[in-house]
Parts: structure tokens; C-alpha cells; sequence
């Protein structure tokens, strides 16, 4: 009678296990390999493009998996970071007009020629002419849609592939202590 009651009680303890918290595991591992990935990939580009982490960080996120849904979802929203956004509000109501030395317009180590610092429908930016009539002009930005492209694309196979087992493995292990007993 107990030895059946046992393997009843041995039973339910491995269809917990293998329903709940195998799913809720490997979850948690997509999550935090996720986000290493955006963790390294904003490195990567910040890098690479000598722009402030703060600025693609912003446009990196993602869906976090759960139990039931098993998918963490990178997104990179990658629109060309504006060069206002390099510059700090003194400079920007100082060189109000005009550009921030005779060639231009630097910012964060990074020359624009010809540009200039004016609003428009109440924002700031840095504006470049595109001829030499006044108009047309247009907002001086940076793409950094290709390197992020590539950047998460390679960190997302290389951390997929090394640390998600490793990750995986100790967060089953973590989850599996409570049934030790």
C-alpha cells in the first residue's frame, strides 16, 4: 500500500516538474540570454558609432517569454539617431542660429559641416542646407540602422549558442532543489 502511494506521489512530483517548472525555467533562461543580448549589442554599437549607450538603448528592446509563451522577442527600432540629442541644453541655447564653431556644428567629437542649430514647430535641432537657397533643408542625424542589424544578429547566435545551455542548466537545477527532498 505505501510503496503504491509512493510511486503515486513520485509520479505527480515528475508531471509538476515537466509541466511547470521545466517551461518556467527554460523561460527565465530566454529572458536573461535576451538580455545579454541587448545588453552586448548596445555596447557593440555605441562602440563602434561613438554615441552615448543611453541613445540605443532606447531603441533595443524586448518581449519577455513566459511559462506558456516561450519566445523572447528582440526588436530593434533603429531610426537614425538626431544630433541635437548629442548635445547638451546649454549649447544648444547658446549656439541658438548659428553653429557651434565657423564649419558647423560639432558634436561628441563628430564635425557636420555646414550645419546649424535652429527650431522648428518648437524643438531644436540641427538642420544641414540641402542647395544653396535657403530651402530645402534637413534634420542632420546619424544611421545606425545597419551596424545594430548586424550587431544583433551576431551577438544573438554566438549567446544562443554558449551561455543559453549554461543558463538553462542552472536555473533547472535552482528550480529542481525544492523536489530534492
Amino acid at each position: 500500500m505505501s510503496i503504491e502511494n509512493d510511486i503515486k506521489r513520485l509520479a505527480k512530483k515528475l508531471n509538476k516538474i515537466s509541466t511547470v517548472e521545466v517551461p518556467r525555467a527554460a523561460a527565465r533562461a530566454l529572458n536573461r540570454s535576451a538580455t545579454t543580448v541587448r545588453k552586448l549589442t548596445v555596447q557593440d554599437v555605441s562602440r563602434g558609432l561613438k554615441l552615448p549607450a543611453k541613445e540605443i538603448r532606447k531603441r533595443a528592446f524586448f518581449s519577455r517569454a513566459n511559462a506558456k509563451k516561450q519566445r523572447a522577442k528582440i526588436t530593434a527600432y533603429a531610426r537614425d539617431v538626431s544630433v541635437i540629442s548629442l548635445l547638451r541644453g546649454p549649447t544648444i541655447d547658446r549656439f541658438m542660429g548659428t553653429g557651434t564653431n565657423r564649419k558647423g556644428v560639432r558634436a561628441r567629437g563628430r564635425q557636420f559641416d555646414a550645419a546649424f542649430i535652429n527650431q522648428y514647430r518648437g524643438r531644436a535641432q540641427v538642420f544641414r542646407r540641402l542647395s544653396n537657397k535657403s530651402h530645402p533643408i534637413e534634420v542632420v542625424k546619424i544611421p545606425i540602422n545597419n551596424p545594430l542589424a548586424r550587431s544583433l544578429k551576431l551577438r544573438s547566435r554566438r549567446v544562443m549558442q554558449t551561455d543559453f545551455r549554461r543558463i538553462f542548466k542552472n536555473e533547472l537545477q535552482f528550480r529542481l532543489k525544492k523536489y530534492a527532498h
